[in-house]
């Protein structure tokens, strides 16, 4: 049992940690100071070690000689690497999903109606997440679905550095909507076309934030 509740305690730490990374709780070039997270989690140092170092080398942090752990800096290039291949891996679990019948399309809807009525960017952005999950919501591809959600975390990191003007709701909503017509009328091609658009558009945002 108390090595159950030790790892238990280790995927709780991790977890957090990771979603102070993705969110910028924990700012890109910032050296970490262990012993302040730990103090803010609730825990010893080393349960949060432990998290840092199974996260060294990732795309979220590294280790320096002599300085610890750093929060890896944004990088336009590597922006545009995750996105490209995460609106690839969206399209490709979006083909592997259909057909899609009037009660999914009447769910996408429903998620969309909610994305545009979110008051805050970070709402906004919870109700996009779920959108997407829910494109892609059938796919038998369990592997895929897998890349798609580490992918997503990689991504998130860069759309909470720029929320407000990343999460701009009335174009990624029609495109939303642009994506459920063509499901909805049973044109994958052109739903991934339109799916496409949608990432390229979040991808372009980005990349003038990061460039300026």
């Amino acid at each position: 049992m108390a090595q159950i509740t030790r790892s238990i305690l280790r995927q709780e730490v991790r977890t957090a940690v990771l979603d102070r990374l993705i969110t910028g709780k924990l700012p890109p070039g910032e050296r970490i100071n262990e012993t302040w997270l730990a103090r803010e989690l609730g825990v010893s140092p080393t349960p949060v070690r432990e998290a840092l170092l199974t996260l060294d080398g990732s795309r979220f942090l590294h280790s320096m000689a002599g300085k610890g752990f750093v929060v890896a800096p944004l990088d336009v290039q590597e922006m545009k690497d995750i996105f490209s291949v995460n609106a690839a891996l969206d399209a490709m679990a979006l083909r592997l999903s259909g057909p899609f019948d009037d009660a999914r399309i009447q769910r996408l809807r429903a998620i969309n109606d909610d994305f545009r009525s979110k008051s805050t960017a970070k709402g906004a952005d919870q109700a996009d997440v779920r959108f997407h999950a829910e494109l892609v919501s059938t796919c038998p591809n369990r592997h895929l679905l897998e890349l798609i959600r580490t992918g997503r975390q990689a991504g998130q990191r860069y759309e909470y550095a720029f929320l407000d003007k990343v999460m701009e709701k009335e174009a990624s909503a029609d495109q939303h909507e642009q994506i459920i017509g063509a499901l909805a009328l049973g044109d994958m091609d052109e739903a991934v076309e339109a799916l496409h658009a949608n990432w390229k558009r979040t991808m372009d945002v980005l990349a003038e934030c990061l460039s300026s």
